[in-house]
Order: C-alpha cells, then structure tokens, then sequence
C-alpha cells in the first residue's frame, strides 16, 4: 500500500487512502503518517478495536468514561529506540531496498526486536487518535464509506466486463493472465475517463449558468457507472480496420484505437450464443500494444485530456432498422484515440 500511494507518478495525488479491515496492518498508520498520508480505514469489528485504545496514562486515570485506553503506551521504549525508527523511515523514503519487503517485515509477529515493537506503539497511538476521531466525526465515517463504495463500484465494473464470458479465465500461461487482466482494466479505465468528460462538460455548463445546487449534486457523482454502455460481445486487439470499411449495426460495439495494435470491432453475439456462453475472450496480435495503450490510459488524469494524445469518446444509439429489429434503440459507445 505505502509503495503504491508513495511511487505514484500520476497527476492526482492522494491524501488520504481508505481500505477495509483486510487492508490494515501493524505499522501503516504509523508509515503513512509520517510521509503525510491519512490513513482511513473502515473496521469491521470497530467495537473490539474500541478495547485496544492506547493512551498517555493508566487506565485508571480516565475514570468512568465510556470510551478509555486499555493501557498506558510505553512512551520509555519509543524514545529509546528513536533513531533506529528514523533510520527505518529514511531507508523507506530513499528506496534504498524494496518498500513492500520492509513493511511486510515490520508487520510480522515473527522474529520480533524493540525497534519493531517501538514502532507498534507508534501505530497504536495513531490508530486511537484515529479511531476517537472515526466515532465522533460523522463526516469522516461518510467519507471513507463512500470511498469504498466506489472501490466496490470498480469491482463491479470489472466483473460486468467479464461476463459475457461467464466470469472466467481461459487462459492457461501466467502471461496470458496478465493480458487478460490489462485488457479488463483497459476497458474499464475507458468507460470511466468517458463518463468523467460527459460529467465534466454538464457541470461546466451549470457553472456557466451560476446553478450552484446542480454542480454540488455532480461533484458527488462517480464516474464509474456503465449501465449506458453495451458490453456484451468479445473484442479482439489487433490492426485497426480502416474507418471507411468500419461499419456499425445494431448488433455492434466499437471500441477501437486507429493505429496499429489496438482494438476493432467484433459483432455481439446472438441471444443463443450467449446461453451457450460461445465468447471467446480477448486474443493479443500486440502485447506490447496493448500494454502501452493501458499506461497510456492509467497516466491520464481523469480529470483532463492530454494535449499530446486525446482520448475523445463518442456515443450514439443504434436506429431500428426496417427488417424487423425492435424498435427500441440500443446504446453503445464508441472510442477513439485521435493523434494531435
């Protein structure tokens, strides 16, 4: 987790990181307090972690309160240890060995010291303060409720994309996993930088229009919705057809990159290839195109195109056509990358 949010090279920088009680371990809120992250997590088991409370004095010092520490911190073992957790925290910052391997190694019972120990006194004195604050701000505990929310969110996407071939993998060799996986967070990151730019033109025209009401509503919007999108079909990456022999139907999405190595359109399948679950799941021509595109794609703020390469999104609806398609009209969306 702290190698992640401290490696980012991307536009937006995170303040705080939220993550339920499976995230949480026995140094991060110390680690990431020190390189000035917030770290919120939502406990499942809130009201056992209530009993763990460390404090600056005995127990019996609080009185009859309701809410009070377990046990006095050892304030003796942090100082006197000081310096081998600063020698920690700098090997962290200067990545002098890898920064997952020692807060793994940190967070183990195994082989325990006093520096370790010191530094879960530490931690434990910044999750009390934490967990105080959790229960007595309501606007925290929305907060971080609502930025799970959209993590589960992104879950769903991923295994809505997945579904048309029933959620499974059928690839056998670890690389063709990894592609499987690219392709995914590929598609999904797509949908969302479409459903940023629709939200970030809507809103630029409420503020235009001085509609405060409107602007609040959309800022707590997420962008991670496909209920407008038609995923159903297989996609194929491989030579861009030419957009003159492209073609779309009623039976079509088009997700597609011009350019060598990126995606072209596959029709959906029928009703009964559907049943019989007869999707194929995406084949590479390119792997290291498809590789690229999905930095590409990860690099870019979602907040802003790129003036360099734009990813401009479209989306229409499918008219019925006079042979018998229903009548109402199909949504799908069309992406292309389009070079300045």
């Amino acid at each position: 987790m702290f190698d992640l949010l401290y490696n980012n090279t991307s536009d937006i920088r995170p303040q705080v990181h939220s993550t339920d009680t499976h995230g949480t371990n026995q140094v991060n809120f110390w680690t990431l307090h020190t390189f000035e992250y917030q770290f919120a997590p939502r406990y499942r088991d809130l009201h056992k972690r209530m009993g763990s409370l460390f404090g600056r004095h005995p127990p019996s010092h609080y009185g009859n309160w309701v809410i009070k520490p377990s046990r006095k911190a050892h304030d003796e073992l942090i100082v006197r240890e000081w310096p081998n957790v600063q020698r920690i925290m700098v090997s962290l910052e200067q990545k002098d060995v890898t920064q997952a391997t020692i807060v793994r190694k940190l967070s183990s019972y195994v082989r325990q010291n006093q520096t370790k120990k010191a530094l879960w006194e530490l931690d434990n004195l910044c999750r009390t303060r934490y967990i105080l604050r959790f229960i007595n701000d309501v606007n925290l505990r929305q907060a971080v409720q609502k930025a799970l929310n959209r993590g589960e969110a992104y879950h769903r996407l991923r295994r809505a994309i997945a579904y048309v071939n029933g959620g499974k993998l059928r690839v056998r060799t670890e690389a063709e996993q990894q592609l499987w996986n690219e392709c995914s967070r590929l598609i999904a990151n797509a949908i969302i930088h479409y459903n940023t730019a629709l939200l970030s033109r809507v809103y630029e025209q409420k503020r235009a229009a001085g509609d405060q009401a409107a602007m609040e509503l959309i800022a707590a919007m997420s962008p991670v919705a496909w209920q407008h999108v038609n995923l159903f079909g297989s996609f194929e990456f491989g030579p861009a057809a030419s957009p003159s022999t492209s073609t779309c139907s009623s039976r079509t999405t088009t997700i597609r990159r011009t350019g060598p190595g990126y995606w072209t359109p596959r029709r959906n399948p029928t009703s009964a290839e559907f049943q019989r679950r007869d999707i194929r799941p995406p084949r590479a021509k390119n792997l290291e195109a498809c590789f690229e595109i999905t930095r590409k794609i990860n690099d870019l703020s979602v907040a802003q195109f790129s003036r360099e390469e734009s990813f401009c999104c479209k989306i229409w609806r499918f008219q019925p056509a006079a042979t018998g398609v229903s009548s109402q009209s199909r949504t799908a969306v069309r992406i292309e990358g389009l070079s300045t």
